[in-house]
């Protein structure tokens, strides 16, 4: 079950969307290519601890800080992103699963 919210950015509104346990996809609202694999009028408004700690470590990384909260990633990607998601960010706090 996906969960969503948004979170006010210096750069504009960001939509998040995860489960209980992972975060799936992060969006601008306004950006071309919306949430394209998600029916968000079907997705509940709820915080959950994948959010929580999404919106933990947006804040650390806009507040000019390194981030030190680890965030687990489940990002819906084409197998090709999701081996690029795992080489790029393999020195950084975040887990991808």
């Amino acid at each position: 079950m996906y969960f969503k919210q948004i979170y006010s950015t210096p750069l504009g509104e960001l939509l998040l969307v995860g489960t209980e346990t992972e975060l799936v996809g992060a969006w601008f609202t306004d950006q071309k290519y919306f949430a394209p694999d998600f029916s968000l009028e079907k997705i509940a408004d709820v915080e959950t601890p994948a959010l929580k700690q999404a919106r933990a470590w947006l804040t650390e990384y806009f507040n000019g800080q390194i981030p030190t909260t680890k965030i687990t990633l489940a990002p819906q990607v084409t197998p090709f992103r999701q081996r690029e998601y795992c080489s790029n960010y393999s020195r950084s706090p975040m887990e991808l699963r």
